[in-house]
């Protein structure tokens, strides 16, 4: 396989190869390819075809262009981890985490790039959203208002049954040790309950009328039933042929 890179495109290239030497000129770019340490070819002016070795290549306008790294993968895991050590030291990226974590990231994405196997990784970078809560019984609830835990009030709970045994915790004697903030959670915590509570019937009265969501009229277009085809809605037949002509 040769490495070789013509107006700017470069094609797959090996560890094993060098460096092609390539200038910009009014024709394009002229590219040395090496294979090996041996002078291949050289493409010129941009068509593909091989160019005449000679010193006009190399002047001091001349620009080296590398067509692969030529570090070994030592190297570049050696260089990558020290730049990412400066980054952690860096007092502008590690004392601000709107700065510094996006540049971490990009580092550890760039580490993975580095192995056959690392690409595989880079999506696990990506946030994971958080488990959503799990059901709770009351009185977990009520132990956590004793230590300044919330709690959410979820839509498949039984706000009728959780109600009933919030407000008799709340008038026990466990509930008068609660500080401010506790009582405020499970105060809180009561009203959830009933406005999911109305909102839960509210719901269903509204599904047993044939209403649409909240907010929507009910129909002909808002939700609700369409009007039936019917006697009321069909003009009357016509009469015998004849009369009220």
């Amino acid at each position: 396989m040769r490495a070789r890179r013509v107006e700017g495109q470069e094609e797959a290239i090996p560890d094993d190869r060098r460096i092609s030497r390539s200038r910009q000129d009014p024709e394009g770019v002229l590219g040395i390819v090496l294979e090996d340490d041996d002078i291949l070819e050289v493409m010129g002016g941009g068509t593909g075809l091989p160019s005449p070795l000679g010193k006009h290549l190399f002047v001091p306008t001349a620009r080296l262009v590398p067509a692969a790294d030529p570090r070994t993968k030592t190297a570049r895991v050696d260089d990558h981890m020290q730049l990412f050590e400066y980054c952690m030291k860096n007092p502008m990226i590690n004392k601000n985490p709107q700065v510094g974590m996006p540049i971490i990231t990009k580092l550890t994405e760039q580490g993975f790039r580095l192995f056959p196997d690392g690409e595989q990784l880079i999506p696990l970078l990506q946030p994971q959203a958080p488990p959503p809560p799990q059901p709770m019984p009351q009185w977990a609830e009520n132990a956590g208002f004793l230590r300044g835990q919330d709690h959410p009030v979820l839509p498949t709970d039984d706000h009728d049954q959780h109600m009933q045994e919030l407000m008799m915790f709340m008038q026990s004697p466990d509930a008068q040790l609660m500080d401010k903030p506790g009582r405020a959670m499970a105060e809180k915590h009561l009203r959830d309950h009933a406005a999911a509570r109305l909102e839960q019937k509210g719901q269903q009265i509204a599904q047993s009328n044939g209403q649409g969501p909240p907010g929507q009229p009910p129909g002909p277009f808002g939700g609700g039933h369409p009007p039936m085809a019917g006697p009321a809605n069909q003009p009357p037949p016509p009469g015998p042929p004849g009369i009220g002509a």
